[in-house]
This record gives C-alpha cells, sequence and structure tokens, in this order.
C-alpha cells in the first residue's frame, strides 16, 4: 500500500454513506483514489454519489459519470458500460448546454474507446472553436489530443529523394 493512502480512506471511511444522504460529492477523494490505484475504493465513493446526483439532476452528474468511466477503465470492465457513461455524460451536457462538460466527455470518449471516431473529432473541434480564449490551458490539452489523433492517422512523410532546396545548394555547390 503507498504511503498516505491510509488517510485518503482512514478519515473518510463513511464518506459514501455521508455524501448521498447530505452533501455534494467530492472530486478531488476519486481523483485521490485513482492516483493511488485504489479503484475499488473509488468506484465504492462513486457509486452512491452517482445515485443521489441522477435522482436530483444535481449538476456534478457529468463530472461524476466520467470520473466513474475512468476509473472503470481501469478496472477493465466492459467498454460498453464506459461507452455509455460517457455518452450520458454529453447527453447532459449538451441538455444543460455545458461547453466544459461536452469537452471533457468527447475527449473521454477519444481517448478511452474511439480515437479514430471522425464524428466524434469534428465535434471536439466544433465545440473548440465555440469556448472562450480564457480557457486557454483547457484548450490546449484538448486541441492537443485532436493533434495526436490526427498525426496518428496519417501516414508518415518520406523525404523527397533527387531535389535540394536553394539552401543545400549553396553549401553542397
Amino acid at each position: 500500500m503507498p504511503s498516505g493512502s491510509g488517510r485518503v480512506g482512514g478519515r473518510t471511511a463513511d464518506r459514501a454513506h455521508r455524501t448521498a444522504r447530505h452533501q455534494r460529492a467530492s472530486l478531488w477523494y476519486g481523483d485521490a483514489c485513482l492516483a493511488l490505484d485504489q479503484l475499488e475504493r473509488a468506484a465504492h465513493y462513486l457509486l452512491p454519489c452517482l445515485v443521489q446526483a441522477r435522482d436530483n439532476r444535481s449538476t456534478m452528474l457529468p463530472q461524476l459519470l466520467l470520473q466513474m468511466a475512468r476509473i472503470q477503465h481501469r478496472q477493465g470492465r466492459p467498454m460498453a458500460e464506459i461507452e455509455a457513461l460517457i455518452a450520458e455524460a454529453q447527453a447532459w451536457a449538451e441538455e444543460a448546454g455545458c461547453a466544459h462538460l461536452e469537452l471533457h466527455s468527447l475527449a473521454l470518449w477519444l481517448t478511452l474507446v474511439d480515437p479514430d471516431d471522425a464524428e466524434s473529432q469534428r465535434a471536439l473541434r466544433y465545440r473548440l472553436g465555440e469556448v472562450a480564449l480564457c480557457d486557454a490551458p483547457v484548450l490546449i490539452r484538448w486541441r492537443t489530443l485532436l493533434d495526436n489523433l490526427s498525426a496518428e492517422a496519417r501516414p508518415p512523410q518520406r523525404p523527397r529523394r533527387g531535389r535540394r532546396d536553394a539552401s543545400t545548394r549553396a553549401r553542397h555547390g
């Protein structure tokens, strides 16, 4: 067990139960469990949070769904379950008109489910154009994802033989 991991669960042993009844979910707890590779603990915490968020139509629902998708992916769960979680998050984000959560859903789909999904790539590019430039760090991450996916899809460029540019001819005569 990694050092410090007891602290994540020790003080918050009944966090899932309390959260499901009384308070808003803490996304940091799921992230901490993921970072410490405590996937069962993360899933156990998020499950009642998801139930509550669905019942209350909470604004946290898409974030919780996406976090659960990451957990289930790392657990090796069936792709159909992961796809359903991401699709639900994306549908909620579209319905609510929340561009950032829609972008996050699309990016996670392309990362975990289908990097070759041209429709999702187009949707991600389109939505990126609608987000304010003050969100530069997250925009850069998502644009980099698209650039990497596009580069992987293209065959490598072969250098041309027999042609030199002007600077090469000047050096080599």
